[in-house]
């Protein structure tokens, strides 16, 4: 066939009738009896000439190259549906596109007039190149021309759903004569057309050399290109196919290529490509039977095809691999695990995620290299007619906009394109402009993360750049739960950057990420409360006055009602207020006081500890907070709270009292256990002595002064110091003669310490 021949078959065998009937379809399920009317309605402004409405031309037209007139054609008319041409789409489209493409009409506006304009591009397009049938020629229709044409029929059956048709396109498209394609062929071939993958392949030398190095050394059968949508995956398995089906240098005898690829990107909008050509186990066997030409025998395909592949080594190309869905998960394991266990073939696989038990055997595509990048832009400046010389001026403010991407470069690019100055371009591309492309390339791996890794990135792109422990802290997360979250990034290749510090490694998100992941969750209950606890965490919450005012009233009334011992009232009201204000240091410390006094030790622990990391303002929560650990005898967590207390607030008498009082009681239970415990006591002595001087806490504590002394006087004794403990009574009853403990406990030390505690 010639290429007006295959041009024909293409557009008005495939495409126009494909169209035909959506509209036909749409339109009837939408308005019934007066769809047909409504397309009428379309053409029914009156020729000048004829004085008939256009529509009664297209009749009158339809029916003169039938027998009734030229009898060029002979097919019936079905109904008036089958009068429209490709000439007419333009207009039912612009008209009636909400109904014709659901999908995308009930998008937001903005996304929708995008997606429309897009897909009235491509029919106009096809409208304005010469159709060989109303307009016969003698010449041949050249090869540049028709690719356009059928790769826009493509892209418009694609956007229509309707793949059986785009697929016979695409086979169509694989015929035309007078391509340029390099050098001959010399293994038998079947790729796609390059528009299907990649245009203009520039660069990736290294990602290319390492694949020849992988199909040279026969250490493994089988390798995996993985990373984020957009970095070009496909287009490197492209060009290296490519370039092996020109060599005869490798032991291989064919070059093959399936995908199960469903969307692609194209001119700024995803389309939906639902032919791919594997989905299951059954379909892949029947993809790679029919890239050889073979039928398929019965139950005894899979054995056909292992020992096709064993007569004829391949290199098979499995493209956007893990599209497939659970139930295709055999075809996984048949394509990368059987094939290249039982067969020499060698499989190259792409993937947008870490795949299992192939960690050794991937390179992971990042962005662009700076030269690699230089190569590129000029290659897309001279497709898209761009001044190459100011974009590579500019390069840098690209590069970093776009993370070095090529589905992202090209995305801004045509902005430039529209004739926006490259300034402006990059800045409406950082905001709103690049959302589409960032959806495409990121957003379904960002769908298929649970909870809790959605909310780790959510969380990072809040902050701006954490460490684990930040995230621990704002999350309420243990830093199991943190870690097994970025795990599971890390398999999806969403891993947010590590930047190696002095002490922690901080982890920050690339920008087109972050725009990402706070334009999904910005609506949702989830960001509200984690703003709020990753800034409180961060000691950067700012809250508002009426806010302010509201949880004084709480904290005021709930103290009333713990004085009224009514604990699980006052409880259930900061409950509910943190529910309304998460992330407030004040209020989980109030709830870890009501607990304490409720007698629920673990609770209020919980509660204590939270509106710590929330960089409690509250000096008095750290006193209760360490008498509570006290009061449950343990020491040791006692004096690390009133440690972080004076720490974050400096000295005062109240917390020196607990932290001495908390060493000295540690150091008993060391010399209970048999160990010398003179250090602790020493210092438990220091501590206890500077409480002792201090006057701060007395205006509102007045028994406070006499338990630094009785806590003197119990640990002088574990020190066995008899004659520092004969001062040290003195000074006590010379400043606290009422206190009731000094009789009882020099009349219980003196039968102790004879010596120097003498009666009185």
């Amino acid at each position: 066939m010639d290429n007006t021949t295959i041009l024909f078959t293409a557009i008005q065998r495939f495409y126009r009738n494909a169209i035909v009937t959506l509209i036909r379809e749409q339109l009837t399920a939408q308005y019934a009896e007066a769809a047909l009317t409504e397309v009428q309605r379309l053409f029914g402004k009156k020729d000048p000439e004829t004085g008939n409405t256009y529509w009664e031309g297209i009749r009158a037209a339809a029916n003169e190259r039938r027998s009734g007139g030229t009898g060029e054609l002979s097919t019936p008319i079905k109904d008036e549906f089958e009068l429209l041409g490709v000439e007419h789409f333009y207009n039912v489209f612009e008209t009636h596109f909400d109904t014709l493409c659901p999908s995308h009409g009930g998008k937001p506006k903005k996304e929708k007039n995008q997606a429309k304009q897009t897909l009235l591009s491509w029919i106009k397009q096809i409208k304005n190149v010469r159709d060989p049938i109303s307009h016969p020629v003698s010449d041949d229709i050249n090869y540049d021309e028709s690719v356009q044409v059928l790769f826009c029929a493509r892209k418009v059956l694609d956007f229509c759903s309707c793949p059986d048709a785009s697929s016979e396109v695409l086979k169509l498209q694989g015929k035309l004569l007078g391509g340029y394609s390099g050098d001959r062929e010399k293994t038998y071939t079947l790729l796609p057309p390059a528009d299907e993958v990649v245009m203009d392949f520039v660069g990736r030398h290294g990602e290319l050399k390492r694949l020849r190095d992988w199909l040279s050394n026969n250490v493994s059968q089988r390798w995996a290109l993985s990373g984020e949508g957009g970095k070009g995956k496909s287009a490197i398995a492209y060009a290296f196919a490519k370039n092996i089906s020109q060599t005869d240098d490798h032991g291989l005898d064919a070059v093959v290529w399936i995908s199960a690829k469903r969307r692609r990107f194209v001119e700024g909008a995803t389309v939906m490509v639902d032919r791919p050509d594997f989905h299951d186990k059954s379909t892949a066997i029947l993809a790679i039977l029919s890239a050889f030409g073979e039928e398929s025998i019965g139950d005894q395909r899979e054995e056909q095809v292992i020992e096709l592949l064993k007569s004829f080594p391949t290199l098979l190309v499995i493209d956007d691999i893990d599209t497939v869905e659970d139930s295709g998960e055999d075809a996984v394991q048949f394509l990368i695990m059987t094939l290249p266990e039982r067969t020499p073939t060698k499989v190259l696989i792409t993937s947008r995620r870490a795949l299992f038990g192939m960690t050794n055997l991937t390179t992971q595509v990042q962005g662009l290299s700076d030269s690699d990048a230089d190569d590129f832009l000029k290659s897309r400046c001279t497709l898209m007619g761009l001044h190459t010389q100011a974009v590579i001026e500019s390069k840098s403010m690209i590069l970093d906009a776009t993370d070095a991407s090529p589905l992202f470069i090209e995305d801004l690019l045509r902005l430039i394109q529209s004739g926006l100055s490259i300034e402006s371009s990059v800045g409406l591309w950082k905001e709103k402009k690049g959302n589409d492309a960032r959806r495409y390339a990121i957003k379904r791996e960002f769908d298929l993360l649970d909870d809790d890794a959605k909310q780790v990135l959510l969380a990072i792109a809040i902050t701006g750049a954490c460490d684990t422990d930040h995230l621990c802290r704002g999350l309420d997360w243990s830093q199991s739960r943190v870690v097994d979250a970025l795990q599971q990034l890390r398999k999806m290749f969403l891993m947010p950057t590590q930047v190696p510090g002095r002490s922690k490694t901080t982890l920050s998100l690339n920008q087109n990420m972050r725009m990402l992941v706070l334009e999904e969750m910005k609506d949702t209950d989830v960001f509200r409360r984690t703003d709020r606890t990753m800034k409180a965490a961060a000691g950067k919450l700012a809250t508002k006055h009426h806010e302010n005012e509201t949880i004084v009233s709480k904290l005021r009334y709930t103290g009333r009602l713990v004085k009224e011992y009514r604990m699980q009232d006052a409880a259930n009201v900061i409950a509910k207020a943190l529910e309304q204000f998460p992330g407030r240091a004040d209020l989980h410390a109030q709830l870890g006081w009501i607990f304490k006094k409720d007698g629920q030790t673990s609770n209020a622990r919980g509660h204590f500890q939270r509106a710590h990391e929330l960089d409690c303002q509250q000096r008095d929560s750290y006193w209760h907070w360490s008498e509570l650990e006290a009061e449950a005898e343990e020491w040791t967590a006692s004096a690390k709270v009133a440690e972080l207390a004076i720490g974050k607030f400096g000295e005062s008498q109240g917390l020196l009292f607990r932290l001495g009082y908390a060493l000295h009681r540690a150091g008993k239970e060391l010399q209970k256990d048999g160990i010398d415990a003179t250090k602790e006591c020493e210092r438990a002595k220091a501590v206890l002595e500077k409480a002792r001087t201090m006057q701060d806490s007395e205006d509102r504590n007045y028994s406070l002064r006499n338990q630094i002394y009785r806590a003197i006087a119990l640990n002088l004794e574990s020190l066995e110091d008899e004659v520092e403990l004969a001062r040290h009574f003195a000074k006590w009853m010379q400043d606290c003669p009422n206190d009731p403990y000094i009789e009882s406990e020099y009349e219980r030390l003196r039968m102790k310490f004879p010596k120097y505690l003498t009666a009185r």
